[in-house]
């Protein structure tokens, strides 16, 4: 078959590509580039992103491979700020932003977004090999190669870490306590405890809400004092204004939202948003 025999077709989930196994690059599958001519640009272009997107592969016939990939429109991503868009997500985050959801209802959309969050902040995280015995045989599995740190901002991003400890139940985890000054709305650390050695580790802030700024990147500060290196801020939902403050006070440092809502109100509360994620959390 000729080489243009090459579709690509989009639903709401995957962009799935149909390879014709004449094609030079059918092979990217197992492994990633077999040819013995130089790619054109467009094709560069095409395992590329086929690479780095691949999420799993099948055939459904002795000359066609299907690779599913990532579709581009479900995760938005602004310099080191991702927004990740996902229908469930979505769906669960409305809930989360009604008025008068009870805080039993609001605590358990909270986790379930969360996890579906989990996958993709930690799709890049480094495994390494491991030898493990199955019931049958010897095998080399994969683990995750570095220690993971969960470290809750108090008191909301405790709903966080339950949702997160549920998928990586071998995590540390640790607490920076802050609160915000409403006043000055700048924040007060009251209370902070992390695992001795940072430097090694992946480190997941987690604050579901990213409203002035002020509170995640204090605690940034305290984990950098601390010797963390390696870490990604998770939130529900943001506003421009703090991720701002993040962006500019920390450039080396990964956002990950579910949604990035329009501005802050004259008392640094996000707009919509969904209020204050700790007091609905516990009524209190």
């Amino acid at each position: 078959m000729s080489r243009e025999k090459l579709t690509v077709q989009s639903n709401s989930d995957h962009l799935v590509i149909f390879i014709y196994r004449s094609f030079p690059i059918y092979t990217l599958v197992c492994s990633y580039l077999y040819r013995d001519d130089a790619l054109t640009p467009v094709e560069s272009e095409c395992l590329a992103f086929v690479v780095t997107n691949v999420l799993y592969s099948t055939s459904i016939a002795n000359d066609i491979c299907i690779v599913f990939i990532r579709s581009p429109e479900k995760v938005a991503k602004m310099d080191n700020l991702t927004i990740l868009k996902h229908p469930v997500i979505n769906h669960h985050l409305s809930v989360l932003r009604q008025k008068h959801v009870p805080e039993f209802e609001f605590r358990r959309r909270l986790h379930l977004v969360c996890e579906l969050m989990v996958a993709e902040v930690t799709y890049d995280l480094q495994t390494r090999i491991r030898q493990i015995e199955t019931p049958l045989e010897v095998m080399d599995g994969l683990e995750v190669a570095k220690d993971v740190v969960l470290v809750s901002v108090l008191r909301a991003g405790l709903g966080m870490q339950d949702a997160f400890l549920r998928l990586l139940p071998e995590a540390i985890v640790g607490h920076v306590g802050l609160y915000r000054n409403e006043e000055t709305l700048e924040p007060v650390s009251y209370y902070f405890n992390l695992p001795a050695a940072l430097s090694d580790c992946c480190v997941f802030l987690l604050d579901p809400m990213l409203a002035t700024g002020g509170s995640l990147d204090a605690a940034l500060r305290l984990l950098k004092e601390h010797g963390a290196a390696d870490i990604k801020c998770v939130s529900l939902v943001a506003a421009p204004e703090g991720v701002k403050v993040i962006q500019e006070n920390h450039p080396d440092i990964r956002i990950f939202v579910a949604a990035l809502d329009r501005t802050l109100n004259d008392k640094g509360y996000i707009l919509p948003g969904l209020g204050d994620a700790g007091d609905r959390q516990f009524r209190c």
